[in-house]
């Protein structure tokens, strides 16, 4: 995820990994997966591409991660309930606390 600063404008670049190592450093108990958050409502195309896009992100945090805190992952899928199934099943295989 590319962003600016908001305190200079410098670009800024957020990565899985670096999301996990973030959350890791500031000794979370409980850690979120980076995911795309999306302005609903949004097409079946659009939410269907951000559960790929979250699910990639999320195999990437999964082993990223290095220490004992617990590790969610984030269900997408919109307002769709087949897609927000697909997105549970596919977290769950992944193997989140």
């Amino acid at each position: 995820v590319r962003f600016q600063s908001h305190l200079d404008g410098a670009p800024l670049t957020l990565t899985p990994e670096g999301a996990v190592q973030i959350q890791e450093a500031l000794g979370a108990d409980i850690m979120m997966c980076l995911d795309e958050l999306l302005a609903l409502p949004a097409d079946e195309p659009t939410l269907r591409a951000a559960l790929q896009r979250t699910t990639r992100w999320a195999e990437r945090c999964r082993a990223a991660r290095s220490g004992e805190n617990a590790l969610f992952g984030i269900v997408q899928g919109g307002t769709v309930p087949a897609l927000r199934a697909e997105s549970a099943e596919a977290l769950r295989a992944i193997g989140f606390d």
